[in-house]
């Protein structure tokens, strides 16, 4: 059963802007509260006390025989409104924001689409994912279009010579990992030249990189404010996949992130195509485009939590503390429960935080948070190598005991 939303006292401006929303019809409403947004972006607070009123309203107006529409906010929006909401701890009358998310979630019918986007950005502390401080176009016409192609042209020419450089990145960093101090002449001069070799690569490969990390803010940019634009979609998740195998250079990259990365970028459009396939197979042609968006969207959310666990580990060498680290890599492990890495990092930190715990009970506490997150792990391991395309039974084998060996190292000194 759908909870009931909590009772709210609006500002004097957002009561003003509920009043100009009142007598409109779903559509009109959420075309009126963001063009609002638009030609008033001081007033957010009214902006989200508008959004709240929406949600509030055809929740308390929904039928569950007659259905309305789930309201479609984009994504942009959605980081306006969460932003105001985290920066002033308004979080209409319940005492935290994953409590009043959580509410809108578990109304059914649904009342909003991308609710998941909102833990998103709330793991993100009301940021936006990627900083968009790029001059975007009003429309995404011809003329948006073709700059876009060029962007992603040039990601491509950069990603393609990075692709050629890596091997020998990781060979000259391999060999000089494994060296040791040695009278033989010949192995210092075989040292020297890699690491001659990893500098230069290093420095070809660091400017590649910085091309694509460049105009990712704008293709983020595009997606955000285009959210209905399937083809953005399409861009968007080819074009974080290549940024973030981009980022790698020591280790090998998530197979599944660069089967992603090696996708040519492609401006055609899905929706006609899904279409013609759907009355050839006397299908169901919504349904058809629903899934094919929904798929589309997994997999970007599972580059995005990706990507920001990346930055958390950056901030983590920055001094960032561990409890806060610890918070929102649970909340991107519920976001992407498929990505095994995550539990088993978060197990890993837990098992450490029982170690130097004085308490008994924090202790205990802790202990059982790093079993918990060593079970998830385990359970997903299947799931996460079918996802990286290993289908051969070898593979998987020597996968998953590996993955199994690295469980059972944090798991085992908690059991004893």
């Amino acid at each position: 059963m759908s909870e009931f939303f909590k009772e709210y006292q609006a500002s004097n401006k957002g009561k003003e802007l509920i009043t100009l929303l009142f007598p409109l019809n779903n559509n009109d409403r959420e075309t009126s509260l963001v063009n609002f947004w638009k030609k008033y972006p001081n007033e957010t607070t009214a902006v989200a006390e508008g959004f709240h009123y929406i949600l509030k309203d055809l929740s308390e107006n929904k039928s569950a025989e007659e259905p309305l529409p789930a309201y479609n906010l984009d994504k942009e929006f959605l980081d306006v409104v969460v932003h105001e909401i985290l920066k002033n701890n308004n979080y209409f009358s319940y005492t935290k924001a994953e409590d009043y998310f959580r509410t809108i979630k578990n109304q059914s019918p649904a009342i909003l689409k991308n609710t998941d986007y909102l833990f998103q950005c709330l793991s993100n502390n009301g940021q936006t994912t990627i900083s968009n401080k790029v001059e975007l176009p009003s429309v995404f016409d011809e003329a948006a279009k073709e700059k876009c192609q060029k962007t992603c042209i040039s990601a491509q020419t950069a990603f393609e010579e990075i692709e050629g450089i890596l091997p020998s990145i990781r060979k000259s960093n391999l060999m000089i990992l494994n060296s040791q101090p040695s009278k033989d002449e010949s192995k210092n001069i075989e040292l020297k030249i890699a690491m001659e070799t990893f500098e230069e690569s290093k420095s070809i490969y660091n400017k590649l990189a910085t091309i694509i990390a460049n105009s990712l803010p704008y293709i983020n940019g595009l997606y955000k404010r285009f959210n209905d634009n399937v083809i953005l979609h399409k861009i968007y998740l080819v074009y974080l996949a290549k940024f973030l195998t981009s980022r790698e250079t020591k280790f090998a990259v998530e197979q599944y992130v660069f089967n992603l990365a090696k996708t040519n970028f492609d401006f055609t459009d899905p929706i006609e195509m899904l279409k013609k396939n759907s009355k050839q197979q006397n299908g169901n042609e919504d349904l058809l485009i629903n899934q094919f968006k929904k798929n589309l969207q997994e997999k970007i959310v599972k580059l995005e939590c990706r990507y920001k666990k990346r930055q958390l580990m950056i901030q983590k060498a920055k001094g960032m503390s561990v409890s806060k680290i610890i918070k929102t890599l649970i909340e991107l492990s519920e976001i992407d429960h498929t990505d095994i890495k995550t539990h088993i990092l978060l197990a890993k930190m837990f098992a450490e935080y029982a170690k130097k715990a004085s308490v008994v009970q924090q202790r205990t506490n802790f202990r059982a948070q790093a079993l918990s997150h060593c079970a998830k792990a385990t359970a997903g391991i299947d799931d996460y190598l079918t996802l990286q395309g290993i289908s051969k039974l070898s593979e998987r084998d020597k996968e998953r005991i590996s993955f199994n060996k690295t469980i059972a190292s944090i798991r085992l000194p908690l059991i004893k």
